[in-house]
């Protein structure tokens, strides 16, 4: 089992050291931002302040393979997102009315998506992770050493 640092907690930096814990290895988060995860998927959505993240405060549309990568992936996470509120989404029940066929078809489910906020995200993604993995906040990352403690 290696021991891995992953710089940065967002969604990308969270879902990589979860799925890098998934195959048995030591992972450590560093979070610049300091605020702790909310306890609550609303307090997450109204007082979850990460200045680090420009498009916090958006609404996030998850494509439909994003969706199937989660499913297959981190379940747990989606399942979080479905007990949190986020709604499911499928462009297909909104087709323009100029399309009359409208009949189901086989494989439909695979354009099944997430849209929700960016906060709920997070909360889903941190809650998880913060039972996989060591998650460190307020912590500046400002360089790496190498084995000769040489400055990378």
């Amino acid at each position: 089992m290696s021991r891995v640092i992953v710089v940065g907690g967002g969604l990308i930096g969270l879902a990589t050291s979860l799925l890098i814990a998934k195959q048995g290895h030591d992972v450590t988060v560093l979070e610049r931002d300091a605020e702790p995860r909310p306890a609550t998927p609303e307090e997450a959505i109204e007082d979850w302040a990460r200045p680090g993240v420009m498009q916090f405060r958006l609404v996030n549309f998850l494509m439909p393979r994003g969706r199937q990568l989660l499913d297959e992936h981190l379940p747990e996470m989606t399942a979080l997102l479905a007990t949190s509120g986020a709604p499911d989404y499928n462009g297909l029940h909104n087709l323009p009315p100029h399309i009359t066929d409208r009949a189901p078809r086989p494989g439909d489910e695979r354009f099944g998506t997430l849209a929700t906020r960016r906060q709920l995200l997070e909360y889903a993604m941190a809650t998880v992770a913060e039972s996989a993995v060591d998650v460190r906040r307020g912590v500046h990352v400002t360089g790496l050493l190498t084995d000769g403690h040489r400055r990378v």
